[in-house]
């Protein structure tokens, strides 16, 4: 991996991944250690969760170590909201009271932004007034919540806390057809890991729980690996002629030591139904405690869309084709990992998040199919929770990838 004192000396991109050579770059934009990067953030201990903002101009993080959330532009330079002077900093309750927050996985609701009046979209009431979460947020505690400025500029408010023991350490969208015949709506997909379980929550934040198909629970794999646990999750939206297909990416790591290597990725549709396992459990699979996941979309053709997958455990970035996915479902191997010039493999201390930069133009189109690629610009932004000697993710990084 890159060692600490070589952090800042570079620039990221995303290669196209068999049409053009895999070679990249990458910068770092913020680090709570001084000097490590152009913009310090003394905020920005152990970041998880990245997400790219509605405007397509700036991005969040979820600080895990600080308990806040905290906004940058696109240059890493902190994040302030008109008319205010001073940089966007959002803190994340705790459970135990005089606790610091422990956010996880973060992600936007475009929806909220496309249609700020809608109340029903996981609301968040103050008083007699309601409004849409246009952040949704996991913590390691064991809640759910949102954040809309209206609501409240300073924090997030909780909609949803798990019983005792649970973990939330992902969270995806969908849009889903509830009742036949009636508009979609969407539902939150969430991984408690503490648990072991994929729970879903309706756009209202109340838990629903899907029914079994031809007698296997939903979200169940008959094959699972023993001791081994969900760990993040990733919604795959794509326009397959007039129909628009959806699924769920699900990583799984050991549950007794995450770091121990290995892991394994399944594909369910909406309703928890296996597609297929996606990436089994075996060695040299690539997967090593992954977390991070994104869609790349290198052409207009969906035979060239790409899971990335980030593994915390060796801080690499693999590659596996969708080519198949929703037409001949079927394992996949790993294509490698993303390189730098020197050929090396790309690495990061503890990486978290992978996130795909994007077009602010796609944003409109996101809402209307519901497709989170949009256009994308080439770019991937990372998160990762980089170590001080022996005290792992107790400092914290942001940055770019880009192609070379």
């Amino acid at each position: 991996m890159l060692a600490l004192c070589t952090i800042g000396t570079a620039l990221l991109s995303l290669a196209p991944l068999q049409a053009k050579p895999n070679s990249h770059t990458w910068v770092t934009l913020d680090s709570d250690i001084p000097g490590v990067s152009p913009n310090h953030d003394a905020n920005l201990t152990n970041p998880w969760g990245l997400a790219l903002a509605a405007d397509g101009a700036s991005y969040w993080v979820a600080d895990n170590g600080s308990g806040k959330i905290t906004r940058y532009s696109l240059n890493g330079a902190p994040f302030k909201m008109a008319p205010a002077t001073t940089a966007q900093v959002i803190t994340v309750p705790a459970v135990s009271a005089g606790a610091t927050g422990s956010p996880t996985a973060l992600i936007i609701d475009h929806a909220a932004f496309a249609t700020p009046t809608d109340t029903a979209e996981f609301p968040l009431t103050v008083g007699s007034a309601s409004f849409p979460s246009q952040l949704l947020v996991a913590t390691w505690d064991g809640q759910i919540g949102g954040y809309n400025p209206a609501a409240d500029a300073a924090k997030v408010i909780v909609g949803f806390t798990g019983d005792s023991g649970s973990n939330y350490t992902g969270l995806a969208l969908a849009l889903v057809e509830i009742t036949p015949g009636e508009a979609l709506q969407h539902r939150l997909y969430t991984v408690n890991y503490g648990k072991g379980r994929i729970e879903v929550f309706e756009n209202s934040f109340a838990p629903v729980a899907l029914p079994a198909i031809s007698g296997v629970a939903a979200f169940a794999d008959p094959q699972a690996v023993t001791g081994f646990a969900p760990y993040n999750i990733q919604r795959y939206s794509v326009r397959i002629g007039k129909t628009i297909q959806r699924a769920l990416a699900v990583t799984y790591v050991n549950q007794a030591d995450p770091m121990g290597g290995g892991g394994y990725i399944n594909v369910f549709d909406l309703q928890g139904k296996l597609i297929t396992q996606f990436v089994k459990s075996a060695d040299g699979n690539g997967l090593n405690a992954p977390w991070g996941m994104a869609i790349v979309r290198n052409s207009a053709s969906v035979q060239d869309d790409t899971l990335l997958v980030g593994n915390f455990g060796d801080g690499t970035i693999r590659q596996f084709s969708l080519a198949n996915l929703f037409t001949h479902p079927a394992p996949v191997a790993d294509q490698g990992p993303l390189l730098r010039t020197d050929r090396a493999a790309l690495s990061f201390d503890d990486l978290w998040s992978i996130q795909p930069g994007r077009q602010a133009t796609a944003l409109k189109a996101f809402v209307a199919d519901d497709d989170e690629l949009g256009a994308q610009d080439g770019t991937l932004f990372f998160s990762a929770g980089i170590p001080a000697g022996l005290d792992n993710q107790q400092h914290g990084l942001a940055g770019r990838i880009s192609k070379k």
